[in-house]
């Protein structure tokens, strides 16, 4: 759960947005999530109360971030958006510009390469 430190009863501290952490209902936490720079730099757009984070939750979260435009994380996996296919190069900037539309993957991410 969230903390709720300092915060009234059904009230967490939500830690998820820009700047100091607030006290906020799981709706305000998912608000925030949905209006800071991560949603849509990364598709961070949904509040976790586990980790106390904005997290994406699913492959659109990804696919509508300008990290899937730019550089292919457009698929979500345990850690957030991350490149994990073809699809995900081919629909990048990476690939119109420089022609890397082909995913490379290791143990720990993957990439878009030419081969």
């Amino acid at each position: 759960m969230g903390s709720r430190s300092g915060c009234a009863t059904g009230l967490m501290c939500f830690h998820g947005g820009e700047g100091a952490p607030i006290c906020a209902t799981k709706q305000e936490a998912d608000e925030g999530c949905h209006a800071a720079p991560a949603c849509e730099a990364e598709g961070r757009c949904h509040y976790d109360m586990a980790k106390d984070t904005c997290v994406p939750k699913t492959d659109a979260d990804c696919e509508a971030s300008r990290g899937c435009r730019e550089v292919g994380k457009c698929s979500l996996v345990l850690r957030g958006c991350a490149v994990q296919k073809d699809a995900d190069c081919k629909r990048s900037l990476l690939c119109e510009k420089e022609g890397r539309c082909r995913v490379k993957l290791t143990r720990a991410s993957g990439s878009c390469v030419t081969f």
